[in-house]
């Protein structure tokens, strides 16, 4: 036999053994496939009598909005016209946050600041109290 002959039968029976693995490995592949639409045919058969139903009802109701098309364009204006004053009120519930923020701090300093000058006011007092009896605190009580 030749050397080119041998070396034919070579190379053939090396790409039989590769493909083999493939081949293998394809019919697997090919059968996981097929288990995969076996399971989603009923469910897609389902999604698609939803979906014919839904169009139904897209239908219907496409059809009792054709006559309405003033009505609708009033709602959308009025909804339009809506959306502006609550748009509105958020910008100006943003300023009074914002002028809340601002004066906020004032406003407590300002308290806090009564609050001290309240209580030296009242400790004044008492002092004054137990000096104007001419006699000493501690024997106030004892006449």
């Amino acid at each position: 036999m030749e050397a080119w002959v041998v070396a034919i039968v070579v190379l053939v029976a090396v790409l039989v053994g590769a493909t083999i693995p493939l081949l293998v490995q394809a019919r697997a592949t090919l059968m996981s496939a097929q288990r995969l639409m076996d399971d989603t045919r009923p469910r897609l058969s389902r999604t698609l009598d939803e979906l014919h139903s839904t169009t139904q009802r897209l239908n219907v109701a496409a059809s009792t909005l054709d006559g309405r098309g003033p009505q609708v364009t009033a709602f959308f204006d009025a909804v339009g016209a809506l959306t502006v004053q609550v748009n509105q009120l958020r910008g100006s519930v943003k300023l009074a946050s914002a002028v809340g923020a601002a004066i906020g701090p004032a406003i407590a300093a300002a308290l806090q600041a009564f609050r001290n000058a309240q209580s030296a006011n009242d400790e004044t007092e008492e002092d004054d109290d137990d000096t104007n009896d001419g006699g000493d605190p501690a024997t106030k009580g004892d006449v």
